[in-house]
């Protein structure tokens, strides 16, 4: 009787004082972003099952600190994360320094055990090169190997977009330009929408032209990652291999987009960098090739307490079994007695549940009965095991 009276007492509070991810997902989102103040902390993480409403992962704190240097700063902004589903593993890259020609990058099973950290190299062989900002994971299929592009400034007007592509993120080939509209460029993120359609936002990141109504995003269209004009699409008149730029999307003040479809929508998550606790943060339409300028604004981002803001991130789908793992605690079968052999360096994975957030998931209903059954599930099994211990 005790039992069922505590159980209702944690199922009351529950109800009463949160509302979580829901467990009964088919899809989950995750998020991983900086914040500006925190620069050389570390990156975070959050998840939603609906792009709108979050859960921050373990309170919003960082879940890797950064090591790498750049031009003598040790700075861990713009993560990016990509996940290979072929041996579940999590790519992670970022921006190292203001300044230098190295970016970060680091990898893990579980998001909490990371490997040793790398500084990837990759404006040793850009003439001219002074920074290396923003980078970015794509998997091209049609070469089957890692696609990492970034910003670069290398002696021109500003900087421009390049990319080297790369099977095991230890040798990579000489990077290439690949995105030059004549003006300084930056933020670049890749989303392909059918077979021979790619589109990449990013941020016109001229200064000193508000008549213009410059440092906001805009897209172009290729039919590769790489570049080439679809049929149907005007050519730009200087970046000849992908289409015409396309009109704004988001108002002035704009960085870091992140692109995503959910459901029938597109939604373009970004950074608005002038207003840090300003609630526009996405914007969402059916239609790619909408003449609606900017897009739509999109709903309200929300975390525990408040608003969502964050600075560049990037949005991804995550399977379930790692947002049960991390949120709720349960086993990850797929790291069962595998032996880390990939470099890989175990750190603590005693890390609290991060508070669950109002206004996430699906509300009161039923959403969360999963995760109480998981942390009772969790506690019999360590209290099995104690047991047998003392036995």
């Amino acid at each position: 009787m005790k039992y069922l009276k505590l159980l209702i007492l944690i199922i009351a509070f529950n109800v009463i004082s949160y509302a979580q991810v829901d467990t009964n997902s088919s899809t989950y989102y995750m998020y991983v972003y900086f914040i500006n103040l925190e620069q050389s902390v570390g990156s975070r993480l959050a998840f939603s099952n609906d792009g709108i409403n979050w859960q921050k992962y373990n309170n919003g704190k960082a879940i890797i600190t950064p090591n790498v240097a750049s031009n003598g700063e040790i700075l861990m902004r713009d993560p990016n994360i990509y996940y290979e589903s072929k041996d579940s593993t999590f790519h992670m890259v970022w921006t190292a320094g203001w300044t230098g020609k190295v970016l970060g990058y680091a990898k893990s099973r579980d998001l909490i055990n990371w490997s040793t950290q790398k500084a990837l190299n990759v404006g040793e062989n850009i003439s001219g090169c002074t920074v290396c900002w923003a980078p970015e994971i794509f998997y091209d299929d049609s070469q089957e190997k890692y696609m990492l592009y970034w910003a670069t400034d290398a002696g021109e007007d500003g900087k421009r977009i390049y990319y080297s592509m790369t099977s095991d993120f230890s040798t990579f080939t000489n990077p290439v330009k690949f995105f030059d509209p004549g003006y300084s460029v930056i933020d670049a993120t890749i989303l392909k929408v059918a077979d021979s359609k790619y589109y990449m936002f990013f941020k016109d990141e001229r200064s000193g032209l508000a008549t213009l109504k410059t440092q906001n995003i805009h897209y172009v269209v290729g039919t590769t990652p790489h570049g080439g004009v679809p049929s149907g699409y005007t050519a730009d008149s200087v970046a000849t291999n992908w289409s015409a730029v396309s009109k704004p999307i988001t108002k002035v003040s704009c960085e870091g987009p992140t692109a995503i479809k959910i459901g029938d929508y597109y939604n373009v998550y970004f950074d608005f960098f002038r207003e840090p606790s300003s609630t526009y943060r996405v914007v969402s339409v059916k239609n790619l090739d909408t003449a609606i300028s900017p897009w739509p604004q999109g709903d309200t981002l929300k975390v525990s307490g408040g608003d969502f803001t964050y600075n560049h991130g990037s949005i991804s789908v995550v399977p379930k079994k790692f947002v049960k793992f991390l949120l709720f605690h349960t086993p990850l079968d797929t790291l069962a007695g595998a032996p880390l052999d990939t470099g890989l360096v175990t750190v603590s994975t005693d890390i609290p549940l991060g508070k669950r957030n109002v206004g996430c998931g699906t509300g009161v209903g039923l959403a969360f009965i999963p995760p109480i059954g998981y942390k009772i599930a969790a506690s019999r099994r360590r209290r099995k095991k104690i047991l047998s211990v003392k036995k």
